[in-house]
């Protein structure tokens, strides 16, 4: 699913829409001008995936990244690699990175009310690093009906058609991972009239 997801993810539009998803290169496949690497501080070292990180920091700094349509890497993949044994790797580690640069992120702090798609346990564990940092969602938004109508933290959990009136309209940030919920859920985004990019983000 990710070297799917990372097949699709080409154009340097594609690839800072979908940046949060998860890291959009294989690192071995990368090459950059080093000048420009060096302005924004190289490789750091950290409780990180230090490429991932570069990623991020490159696309904050506002360079455009992009592949080539060509196969120019034959990548292996074995269960002792690094990203698969240590804890820079972690699902933590990378929830904790994401919220890093997501609360730096211009296009979420333009629109500061924000809406959290997903309300399952899981998706509000992984969006916790970004809620401590003084984020608190307007909504979360749902399709479980045993979870709409409630609330959590003392904020209510609606449909996805309560997008369609909601004023001003928030920036949705999806948080939902399963296989092929995210085409679905962008599929709904566009229909109530918002644009990936400028009015919601998908966050892996």
């Amino acid at each position: 699913e990710y070297v799917r997801w990372q097949n699709s993810c080409n154009t340097p539009e594609q690839i800072a829409d979908e940046i949060y998803i998860e890291s959009p290169f294989a690192h071995p496949g990368v090459v950059f001008r080093k000048r420009i690497v060096d302005l924004v501080g190289g490789y750091r070292d950290g409780p990180f995936p230090e490429d991932y990180e570069l990623w991020l920091r490159l696309h904050r700094a506002g360079h455009a990244m992009a592949k080539l349509p060509e196969v120019l890497l034959d990548w292996r993949e074995y269960p002792s690699r690094t990203s698969r044994v240590d804890n820079r790797y972690s699902r933590e580690a990378f929830d904790q990175l994401r919220a890093e640069y997501l609360a730096q992120e211009p296009r979420l702090l333009k629109r500061r009310n924000l809406a959290i798609w997903g309300a399952g346990r899981k998706t509000r564990k992984r969006c916790k690093p970004l809620l401590r940092k003084d984020f608190k969602p307007v909504a979360w938004i749902d399709i479980d009906p045993k979870k709409i109508g409630n609330r959590l933290g003392g904020v209510p959990v609606v449909s996805p058609e309560w997008l369609e009136q909601a004023a001003p309209k928030p920036f949705v940030l999806v948080y939902v991972a399963n296989h092929g919920a995210r085409e679905l859920i962008a599929r709904d985004l566009h229909r109530y009239g918002f644009k990936r990019g400028n009015d919601y983000l998908m966050v892996g």
